[in-house]
């Protein structure tokens, strides 16, 4: 890897294991060798288990319900500008206070929506919306990345992840009912769409502002002090080999040309690029979107405790390219084989939903030093969100009802995954 320390591919999940506290004079001189004091690895070292599931179950309680709330009311396409983004939002002692922003913004534009008056407001709207949305899953992946340990993180970005297949599950729903309002104050019932989510989305940004959960040393009115302690060592004791000297009032171009000349993350674009699937472009329906946020989140729980990414990443593509087979292989007659069709859509949201938290998991375990990682998980993710630009223009509607380019690509892209993911662990072991 060009320009980067040896450390910052190693999975630092296997550094530090969390394992019962019999080892616990070894797990003291571990902390000490990684830069803290010894009363400070005597502290966490002998944190008990019972205290230490304790402070976790705090933690899930109160930030990944709320990201998982907030996510559900930003699941809308966004752009590409996620990098800059991340790069502010590390500025920031309080990510709370960043995130709140941006959904204020975003809350305001979506309100405008539905009071535009011609074609060219429309688009100086949307292009707003997509500028200040775009922010809001790169920044929770890198907060949830701040408050856990890199083996925790995988199923914790689930939680809140599954919020966009409950998003695409409801949102049809929630716009049948407001499209109800017609006719008043002579507003058509689209308009109202907007100016209600718009409206609720800037009362979510104030509730954001005081409650999303900030950083461990600004949260003592719900943590104890002994819990702030725990939290504050344990990161520095899995941090402490592989952090970089940084100053956060700084810009560091270098390590912006590190993150974006740094294959592996381009390798993580393709795990988590199954191209666009067809869960979006028929059947659309509730129960697969249902079974996709239950399979992120079952899928995640398993990676975490393996403490390995990749077979789970595979087993999604594998998934979903059963189901593109299965569905290709029908389209010429969709109508008598309904059932069949249906189960491969239900399967390709299995296979993809895990995929996300995966490489996103896998991305922020293996980048060394916090500003690489808040741009390297945003640099993914805006690399992966040109996807929806293809899936835009590869179902060709005069190749319907096969669509041999749209499933052709599709299929290229999970193959692609495939091959990238077993690259990238062949690669960590080489390392190590």
């Amino acid at each position: 890897m060009p320009n980067s320390k040896p450390s910052s591919v190693i999975h630092v999940e296997d550094v530090f294991p969390e394992k019962s506290l019999e080892a616990a004079p070894s797990l003291e001189h571990t902390y000490m060798d990684s830069g803290l004091s010894r009363d400070d690895a005597y502290f966490l070292a002998n944190f008990s288990n019972e205290k230490r599931n304790k402070c976790i179950w705090k933690i899930d309680w109160r930030l990944c319900p709320m990201l998982a709330f907030l996510y559900l009311v930003c699941y809308i396409d966004k752009a590409s500008i996620e990098v800059p983004s991340n790069i502010l939002l590390a500025k920031f002692k309080k990510p709370s206070v960043y995130l709140s922003i941006l959904m204020l913004l975003w809350g305001i534009v979506v309100t405008l929506t539905g009071v535009v008056k011609n074609f060219s407001e429309l688009c100086a709207v949307r292009v707003l919306l997509g500028i200040f949305e775009s922010g809001f899953f790169p920044g929770a992946v890198w907060v949830i990345t701040e408050w856990y340990q890199p083996h925790e993180v995988q199923s914790r970005i689930a939680i809140f992840y599954t919020a966009s297949a409950l998003a695409g599950a409801f949102s049809g729903l929630l716009a049948f009912g407001l499209a109800k309002m017609r006719g008043i104050g002579d507003y058509n019932g689209w308009r109202w769409i907007f100016i209600i989510e718009g409206a609720a989305t800037v009362l979510l940004a104030v509730f954001c502002y005081f409650c999303l959960a900030g950083t461990p040393k600004l949260s003592t009115r719900w943590l104890d002090p002994e819990e702030v302690r725990f939290l504050e060592l344990r990161r520095q004791a899995v941090r402490g080999r592989i952090v970089v000297d940084e100053n956060p009032n700084k810009f560091d171009w270098k390590e912006l040309f590190k993150v974006l000349t740094d294959w592996h993350l381009y390798l993580q674009v393709l795990s988590s690029t199954s191209g666009p699937t067809p869960c979006q472009t028929t059947l659309f329906s509730m129960p697969p979107y249902f079974a996709g946020a239950i399979s992120a989140y079952v899928f995640s729980v398993i990676a975490d405790n393996l403490r390995w990414r990749m077979p789970i990443i595979i087993t999604g593509q594998i998934c979903v390219i059963i189901a593109f087979c299965i569905l290709f292989s029908l389209a010429d007659n969709i109508k008598d084989n309904i059932p069949a069709c249906y189960f491969a859509v239900v399967l390709a949201c299995i296979g993809l939903y895990p995929i996300i938290p995966g490489t996103n998991a896998w991305t922020s375990n293996n980048l060394a030093g916090a500003r690489k990682q808040a741009m390297g998980i945003a640099f993914m993710i805006s690399i992966g969100n040109c996807g929806g630009l293809v899936g835009s223009f590869i179902y060709l509607e005069r190749e319907a009802p096969k669509y041999p380019t749209g499933f052709g690509n599709s299929f290229a892209f999970a193959v692609a995954g495939i091959v990238a993911s077993v690259v990238l662990e062949i690669q960590v072991l080489v390392c190590k």
